[in-house]
């Protein structure tokens, strides 16, 4: 059995993905990766850490919304036999928030709310059950899911009236990888659910407020 730990980590062409991305190869020399983008060619960023990595990166086209899509991820990843002991640890990070920061729950348009679900709800749920077989032949049987405290009622209803799309995707998502951590766990699972905090990245840089984080020290705390 090989030595490596393997990872594949959803939405890695930039932002926290492709942090995420960096600093566990950097980590130890026997981590391999698969990073999903959705446009691989122009992903410049990844495909520089790949050129700095070689073998222990692997580049995989996929779009988490669309079904034919994350089913020939699937297959040219299980074709590549760059994972020939399967996968330890999938990364749910791929995310979006259409809706911004300032519509209210009755400017809600469905149109615009199921994009949000397609990618923070049922991306994380294509994916997971997609990559569901290889993580069964893998050692570590981890599923991690990149949420946010907009999603948790205990924090985001008592300071935060605004985000219901993005929230509501996000209680959404974290209530389903619950459910899934409970069917999962006698089978030698580990489950959860995971928030980096306010982040600064190109997904929050049209928020209002000052972020939090670097997205290098929001990767590192991970």
């Amino acid at each position: 059995m090989s030595c490596s730990t393997s990872y594949l980590i959803t939405g890695a062409s930039r932002g926290l993905g492709l942090e995420y991305t960096r600093q566990l190869l950097a980590s130890s020399p026997e981590i391999k990766i698969v990073a999903t983008a959705r446009t691989p060619s122009t992903a410049t960023e990844l495909q520089k850490i790949k050129d700095l990595n070689e073998g222990r990166l692997f580049i995989l086209e996929m779009d988490v919304t669309k079904d034919e899509s994350v089913k020939a991820a699937v297959t040219a990843l299980e074709a590549s036999n760059f994972l020939p002991n399967g996968l330890d640890t999938l990364i749910n990070n791929a995310g979006v928030n259409t809706g911004g920061q300032t519509l209210l729950p009755t400017q809600t348009s469905l149109s615009t709310f199921d994009l949000d679900l397609q990618t923070n709800l049922y991306g994380v749920i294509r994916s997971t059950l997609a990559f569901l077989p290889l993580l069964q032949q893998g050692e570590k049987k981890q599923i991690i899911t990149v949420s946010s405290t907009v999603g948790s009622f205990d924090y985001f209803i008592s300071t935060m009236p605004l985000f219901p799309l993005y929230a509501t995707s996000k209680a959404a998502v974290n209530m389903w990888m619950k459910k899934l951590s409970n069917e999962l766990k006698g089978d030698g699972f580990t489950t959860f659910v995971y928030s980096p905090g306010y982040v600064k990245t190109d997904f929050t840089g049209g928020l209002e407020g000052p972020a939090e984080l670097f997205v290098e020290d929001a990767a590192a705390q991970a």
